[in-house]
């Protein structure tokens, strides 16, 4: 045509390198395109994978925002009330625990409830059935001493009439006398614990027996020596259903041990209080208490840690206070005196 070559050379190399750099331009604003919406896309899955995770870790408090309506948001609504289901079923997974967990406890402490009273009541029994075996066996020893000891005591009684007061021999009559009186008291005691106690009901104040029948007298039976004698006694205490003859025998053997276990020194507590239907009476002493190795025998017939003691005191008054429809009970440490509760009923 009559046209150099040159330009139009050098035009479709220009052209070539426009469409090459339009081309890379357009590759790379693709790429970023892409990538700003797979990330836009991608995100909320992500978000959804995540959350996933920490529920299955254990984390139920797991709360997605919705941002859109489309197929992710339902998705991450969908998500939403799966954790919120999982944990209000957790709640009531963990409220039914706490309900069987307490229900076991209860349970468990019933059980142990019952137990002891089995126990306590397997002791009673086991208890009663000795004091029926041993009290038969005094009913009987108790006749046969008392037939020969009664001869005795009335012949000596006798002879003691024939002697002068100077007369030789006459101290050891009196001193056979006086113990023959402790044979008749001892088989009296062990008749006692023998046989059935006999209840006459009958209204009795308690605060009036132990002040003006026990308390007043008890000088008269055993030496108070420089004992201090406090009363507590509850001016609101009711009347009760008792036997007033039985319930002077039971305070007044206690009032008298304690005494005798301060040998005149220390301070003796008698007090009285009501709880709910029962009354309580409480005797303290302050005197050497009671070994842990023997307390559990001292209500015990035949036991006893006095020298000159018949070991049926006690014995006696547990049984009439099991009578009476009440319980007897000791506290001591050795070295910090005793103490005795006894629980009565109102209404027996």
């Amino acid at each position: 045509m009559g046209l150099l070559e040159k330009p139009f050379s050098a035009l479709k190399s220009r052209a070539w390198l426009i469409l090459l750099a339009l081309l890379v331009l357009g590759w790379g604003l693709g790429g970023l395109l892409a990538r700003l919406v797979a990330s836009r896309l991608s995100r909320p899955i992500l978000e959804l994978a995540s959350s996933a995770e920490r529920v299955a870790g254990g984390e139920l408090q797991v709360e997605l925002p919705v941002a859109s309506q489309d197929e992710v948001g339902h998705l991450t609504d969908a998500f939403n009330r799966m954790t919120f289901a999982l944990k209000e079923r957790d709640e009531e997974l963990q409220s039914l625990n706490r309900q069987l967990e307490k229900k076991v406890e209860e349970r468990t402490a019933q059980l142990e409830e019952k137990s002891l009273q089995l126990i306590r009541a397997q002791e009673e029994l086991l208890r009663s059935e000795k004091l029926a075996a041993i009290g038969s066996l005094a009913a009987g020893v108790a006749h046969e001493i008392n037939n020969p000891a009664a001869i005795i005591r009335g012949n000596v009684e006798i002879l003691l009439m024939e002697l002068g007061p100077e007369t030789p021999g006459r101290e050891e009559a009196e001193e056979i006398l006086k113990q023959t009186e402790r044979v008749s008291l001892i088989t009296q005691n062990m008749l006692a614990f023998a046989r059935e106690q006999a209840i006459h009901a009958e209204e009795v104040q308690i605060n009036d027996l132990l002040e003006e029948e026990i308390l007043e007298q008890i000088g008269h039976q055993v030496t108070l020596g420089s004992v201090h004698m406090i009363r507590q006694l509850d001016p609101e205490l009711p009347v009760i259903e008792g036997d007033r003859e039985r319930l002077r025998q039971v305070f007044t053997n206690m009032v008298v041990n304690a005494l005798q276990a301060m040998e005149g020194e220390g301070t003796l507590t008698v007090s009285t209080e009501v709880s709910k239907e029962t009354v309580v009476v409480g005797v303290r002493d302050t005197g050497p208490g009671i070994p842990e190795d023997v307390r559990h025998k001292i209500f015990n017939p035949f036991f006893t840690t006095k020298q000159t003691g018949t070991g049926l005191g006690l014995s006696v008054s547990y049984g009439i206070v099991k009578a009476l429809k009440g319980s007897i009970e000791v506290q001591s440490e050795k070295g910090n005196g005793a103490l005795f509760r006894v629980c009565l009923p109102v209404r027996s």
